[in-house]
């Protein structure tokens, strides 16, 4: 944020950093804004949190959300992790399912929004969005491309990294299932796997499956 921006009010700042295209701040640069204390920003988030027009995907950073995007109470994530990551200081890439739908937009995009990163974190909720961080201690090694987004870009995994992701996440999730409770509504699916057991086994698919045509494209 300009360091010589100064509002009277958070509306306000919400309003001109809207208008400069940039839709995320912090509480810190708030206060630096508005001159205002820390309590009294913090209350006029909650009040611009009520309206639908702020969001909080992280603690002290906010999003601006536009009209367009109010049905899911914050910006989409791609609008939105980029820059929170680079405010956290993290390595990140956007992979698994979220990647394919990158790479093919005739498929329906994912529910979740998944992200790798060199360690764990908590899943992330704003709104209706759910973004699942999952740990790549070599993040910062794996190829990715830059995919231009309203907000900026964000980085995605290239397509045969997306399917070493997809083979490798598929079998330690589908490992960990045998040692998690089973949901009381689902239970067993089919003979003696879980629902989620069965969804690892198709995600391990998926990357054989995108493997094997990336393989065969390079040697046709």
């Amino acid at each position: 944020m300009s360091s010589n921006l100064r509002v009277t009010s958070l509306g306000r700042l919400v309003d001109a950093l809207a208008a400069r295209g940039r839709y995320h701040f912090t509480t810190d640069e708030a206060v630096a804004a508005t001159g205002a204390s820390v309590l009294a920003v913090r209350a006029a988030l909650r009040r611009l949190k009520t309206k639908g027009i702020v969001a909080d995907p992280h603690r002290s950073f906010h999003v601006i959300v536009p009209p367009e995007y109010r049905h899911l109470g914050c910006l989409p994530p791609e609008q939105f992790v980029p820059q929170l990551m680079d405010h956290l200081g993290l390595t990140y890439y956007a992979s698994l399912l979220t990647a394919l739908d990158y790479h093919d937009r005739q498929l329906r995009p994912a529910q979740t929004f998944y992200v790798m990163t060199r360690k764990n974190r908590p899943e992330l909720t704003c709104g209706r969005v759910r973004v699942e961080f999952v740990a790549r201690t070599n993040a910062d090694l794996i190829p990715t491309v830059r995919i231009e987004t309203p907000r900026g870009h964000i980085r995605v995994s290239t397509l045969e990294a997306t399917a070493f992701d997809l083979i490798g996440y598929g079998v330690v999730r589908f490992c960990i299932e045998y040692f998690r409770q089973l949901d009381d509504h689902l239970g067993f699916v089919f003979l003696s796997f879980s629902m989620g057991q069965i969804l690892c086994a198709a995600m391990i698919a998926a990357g054989i499956g995108l493997y094997v045509y990336l393989k065969r494209h390079q040697n046709a």
